[in-house]
């Protein structure tokens, strides 16, 4: 990688009919023009299994002693860079632990020693041992040593292609506000194909340029599932004393907009609580605390837990902590199909309920024991008949088993044929770096040969799938079609809705033989049509020949 760097080496090592890559850093502290090589080379670099080098930074992740020791501070933007490029990226996990052994270790008495070389790895291939040697030589690091388990063949690892659909699912997207406040930001956040908005705030305790920027935007905004920030507001539903505290009552009218804005206009809720503990607190011994931070949020997603924290850092706000049920896809609402047994079960049960109630009523007291008895037993037929469907990611109702089977077997072959063509590749990479063997040979040729037989696959897949999916669509509505009035058919099908016919367009005076336009004329050929001036004379004749009742 000469062209981008020369203290940056990437090493193939073929064994096993699998390509193992080494890449080995030696990052310089003041340029980190290893790290800058590394980021800019992502796209073309091949799958990492081993980075190992000398980065020369500090980071609590390697070494604990660095809250403590402000010397070992700087750089904190590129040690966090290098965690997420070595972790998010690639996919590594640190070998090196937080309380291990230093691998920087001076030659002079008066220097300290420091964690700087480091091991990064994939999950499938952690070290069966790993230690820092101490025969160092003549230099100021000591060796790594790591024993692997290379025998053992290993999954070809899953990456997210860029600019896919799959890479924009759980990644955080801000969306600016910045025209309309500086203070506001709406992040959202694609989880389990379900868009969640967070809304972060701070709002101005003298101008209320935030809360004024949500009010305006309110029919720009989207559906917000979380508002969090420092709001610089009192009121009562989240500040038990500000009916004692006079200092406390200003600005009630901003508060009450607050309130109004994210309950009434958004639907949120409000997590803390009228006794919870206080979010501002102030450094300085003689002010007191105040409850301006707080989270609303959507009822369908309220906290599994929410606490302060105490530890405030140099901030005078208490950070605010929360657990999501993110993962918990919301209950849908039970019902009752129609037609099904269930459906029958409980129009009989209803049935004998109404024609048991009483014919007449004594009083007033009496008429509201029936109905609250009604309740009670209109909920227990619901609640024994109705069953929350089990949906699947296809919310169609048209969707079956049979789609199911094909979608699967679809999906199987389209991951078979993104494997062998991975495999392909990292193949033909070593090849080409010269690292190749006859045996390599012939597994190149073997992976192409399955990669035309997977096209073929592929389109008998997608074949199979879309006449699966046009199956069930015809099944279903040719089945809610048979259930129909011939006359209402169009309530389910629109596309065969009765059209507005232009009659006049049709018709012909008999007379003249023209197509008549105007309302008065189309009047007057229906009035002859049905009732003619000069009707034909009728046939007394058939009258006389029919028989005379007995």
């Amino acid at each position: 990688m000469a062209e981008k760097c020369d203290d940056v080496q990437l090493v193939a090592l073929n064994i096993d009919k699998m390509v193992l890559t080494f890449f080995n850093v030696y990052n310089d502290s003041t340029e980190f023009t290893a790290l800058h090589a590394i980021v800019d080379s992502e796209d073309s670099l091949p799958a990492l299994h081993f980075v190992v080098g000398d980065f020369n930074l500090h980071h609590e992740m390697w070494d604990q002693s660095v809250a403590a020791d402000r010397t070992k501070k700087h750089h904190v933007r590129e040690s966090n860079q290098l965690v997420e490029v070595m972790t998010l990226q690639h996919g590594l996990q640190l070998v090196n632990e937080e309380d291990g052994p230093t691998t920087w270790r001076s030659n002079r008495t008066d220097n300290a020693d420091y964690v700087l070389d480091l091991l990064w790895t994939r999950p499938e291939l952690a070290p069966l041992s790993f230690e820092v040697s101490e025969d160092k030589g003549n230099s100021d690091h000591c060796p790594l040593v790591w024993e692997l388990p290379i025998c053992h063949r290993i999954a070809l690892r899953a990456t997210v292609k860029r600019g896919s659909k799959e890479g924009t699912k759980g990644r955080p997207c801000l969306i600016s506000m910045a025209e309309k406040c500086d203070d506001v930001q709406l992040v959202a956040l694609n989880i389990d194909k379900m868009v969640l908005t967070f809304l972060n705030v701070y709002n101005n305790s003298t101008e209320f340029t935030a809360l004024h920027a949500i009010a305006d935007s309110e029919d720009s905004l989207p559906a917000l599932h979380f508002v969090v920030g420092d709001f610089n507001l009192h009121h009562k539903m989240w500040d038990q004393w500000v009916a004692a505290d006079h200092t406390k009552k200003r600005h009630v009218r901003k508060s009450n907009q607050l309130v109004e804005v994210t309950t009434l206009q958004h639907g949120l809720q409000l997590v803390n609580e009228e006794d919870r503990l206080t979010t501002w607190r102030s450094n300085r011994t003689d002010n007191a605390d105040y409850v301006l931070n707080s989270l609303w949020t959507w009822p369908e997603l309220a906290p599994l837990s929410f606490e302060v924290l105490e530890d405030k850092r140099n901030s005078d706000h208490c950070p605010l902590v929360w657990e999501l049920p993110i993962c918990h896809r919301i209950a849908p609402w039970a019902t009752v199909k129609r037609g099904s047994k269930e459906g029958a079960v409980m129009i009989n049960a209803m049935r004998y309920l109404f024609s048991s109630l009483p014919e007449w009523y004594t009083d007033h007291e009496h008429v509201e024991r029936a109905l609250a008895q009604l309740s009670v037993d209109l909920q227990k037929i619901w609640a024994s008949c109705a069953k929350t469907p089990d949906f699947t990611h296809h919310f169609e109702t048209w969707w079956n088993k049979e789609c199911n089977v094909a979608k699967r077997k679809l999906m199987g072959t389209k991951a078979h044929r993104k494997r062998t063509k991975t495999h392909l590749v990292m193949l033909r990479t070593a090849q080409a770096a010269g690292h190749g063997s006859p045996d390599n040979l012939r597994e190149i040729v073997r992976l192409q040969t399955e990669l035309v037989d997977t096209l073929v696959d592929l389109h008998q897949a997608r074949t199979a799938s879309h006449r699966a999916t046009s199956r069930a669509k015809q099944e279903f509505f040719d089945g809610k079609i048979s259930k129909l009035h011939e006359k209402r058919i169009w309530d389910v099908v629109p596309w065969i809705r009765a059209q507005w016919q232009q009659s006049n367009m049709l018709l012909r005076n008999r007379h003249t033989g023209q197509l008549v336009h105007e309302t008065a004329e189309v009047a007057e050929v229906l009035a002859d049509q049905f009732t003619p001036a000069d009707p034909p004379p009728i046939d007394m004749t058939l009258v006389d020949e029919m028989p005379s009742a007995p």
